[in-house]
């Protein structure tokens, strides 16, 4: 859920000088809760500047910065963690992983060798071992990509799809036309609570010669409500629409849940949430993406969740259609060869 404030607030806000580290960490703690990260990294980066020995917040403030991809930031604070506290090796592989996603397998491959040769020495745990190999694995694959570039070009959408918010999970839909995740707004926004809500929804644009045009919410009845409405997927047809509904429980925890639609003639009918076999209660399901069975036409459905049965973080599942019994079957996870330790 994401709450908007008035200007004065948002004035008022932007000043962080003269609070107190327990003010910062509370307005951060609540701008995280209602999953606003840049308003949480305003107030906490002065809060772990006043807490620089602690690694735990250090951690955290890392976190932030890699929700929001600010990878170079990420990786600087995971390595003040692990230096506030050497028993602690995730700090240090999470510093190596950012290394990597700015662009510097080579550089990040180094500090693996070295990180395994602290394993033993500092007495971290031999499963490290393991995962320092693997993590070697994909440098090695990063650089043989980068030293084969693909031919290809990149184009921005443009400002009628793209805004000052997050777009996401973009899907073709009939010619030229697409649909996508998104909150609307035409200025960045500092987000507060006690307000108005504004929420994530499915939005339509089309494209006229090269240029995309300005989008609008799509027309359909489930696209509303109190909840978030946000990624998507079409089956073969288009007649079969599964999407993701998310909502806060009494925690201020976000929970995500697959619903399906079918389409009617010219109409959709009444959105069904899928059973509890595929949303596993508590926890986040997600994600969805249709395939279809290639001797019988069936679907097939990948989804990712974080339920406890996984190899660990956000795994992805599958789960296939029963035309007989008109109903999904009990999901299966894609394996370790697929699912790691992390999303």
């Amino acid at each position: 859920m994401v709450l908007c404030m008035s200007l004065s607030a948002i004035a008022q806000m932007q000043d962080t000088k003269g609070l107190s580290a327990g003010k910062l960490k509370k307005l951060a703690t609540n701008a995280e809760r209602y999953g606003d990260t840049y308003t949480a990294i305003k107030f906490y980066e002065p809060y772990a500047a006043k807490k620089q020995k602690d690694a735990a917040i250090q951690n955290h403030l890392a976190t932030l910065y890699e929700r929001t991809r600010d990878y170079k930031s990420a990786s600087d604070a995971y390595l003040q963690s692990f230096e506030a506290d050497i028993s602690n090796p995730d700090a240090l592989f999470n510093h190596i992983r950012m290394l990597k996603m700015t662009g510097e397998p080579q550089k990040a491959r180094d500090k693996l060798v070295e990180f395994e040769g602290l394993v033993r020495k500092n007495g971290y745990e031999s499963k490290w071992r393991r995962t320092i190999r693997e993590e070697i694995t994909s440098c090695d694959t990063a650089m043989a990509l980068m030293a084969r570039p693909m031919n290809v070009q990149i184009d921005h959408a443009g400002p009628n799809i793209n805004g000052p918010h997050a777009e996401f999970a973009p899907i073709p839909f009939g010619e030229g036309q697409l649909i996508y995740g998104a909150i609307k707004e035409t200025e960045i926004r500092y987000f507060h609570l006690d307000s108005a809500t504004t929420r994530r929804r499915l939005y339509t644009s089309e494209k006229v010669g090269e240029v995309w045009m300005e989008s609008s919410p799509w027309n359909v009845p489930f696209n509303s409500g109190k909840d978030h409405v946000v990624n998507g997927t079409f089956n073969a047809d288009q007649t079969l629409f599964i999407y993701t509904r998310c909502s806060e429980n009494w925690k201020k925890e976000m929970e995500c849940n697959l619903w399906s639609v079918r389409k009617q003639g010219d109409n959709w009918g009444e959105p069904e949430k899928l059973d509890e076999l595929i949303n596993a209660s508590g926890f986040i399901n997600t994600q969805p993406a249709l395939a279809s069975e290639p001797k019988k036409g069936i679907d097939i459905l990948y989804f990712s969740s974080n339920r406890p049965e996984g190899q660990g973080g956000m795994d992805l599942y599958f789960t296939q259609y029963d035309p007989r019994r008109k109903s999904w079957k009990k999901p299966r996870n894609l394996g370790r060869r697929i699912n790691g330790s992390a999303d």
